[in-house]
């Protein structure tokens, strides 16, 4: 299923390049050191859980929107992750860089098939693009 979007998105992109740059959100400016401010919002956004299942859902909101924040050809599997991405985001989190796809891949599946979760990490998203904004604002101040 997967290798046939990005068969259809590249045929999209190749064919109709004003559309396909409509459906894919602008990539924030990759300035990592905005995302452990985003990383304790998020932690006062949605309380961390102690069970297992439940966690790495809760990482995988977490990594899948800043993904999809800060590089969202990845996030639409078009290419590999910047390595710096991949990197800060495994330490912050404290797991291995592999542990990171595995989160993505998880965000991917259920934005796709639970509407709740859809939700969550719609909800996320906007209040983490709110923090991104501020943070650029009393930077250029």
């Amino acid at each position: 299923m997967i290798e046939n979007e990005k068969y259809i998105a590249r045929a999209l992109k190749d064919k109709y390049p004003e559309i396909f740059a409509g459906l894919v959100e602008e990539p924030a400016e990759f300035d990592t050191s905005i995302i452990p401010g985003l990383w304790g919002k998020y932690i006062k956004l949605k309380n961390r859980p102690k069970a297992q299942r439940a966690l790495t859902l809760y990482n995988s909101l977490f990594v899948g929107t800043i993904v999809r924040m800060f590089d969202p050809y990845c996030f639409l599997g078009y290419k590999k992750m910047q390595y710096g991405l991949c990197v800060l985001l495994a330490e912050l989190l404290g797991v291995q860089k592999v542990v990171i796809s595995k989160y993505i891949e998880t965000y991917r599946s259920f934005h796709g098939l639970y509407s709740e979760f859809k939700k969550d990490a719609e909800y996320i998203y906007s209040e983490l693009e709110e923090k991104e904004v501020e943070d650029e604002e009393k930077t250029a101040l």
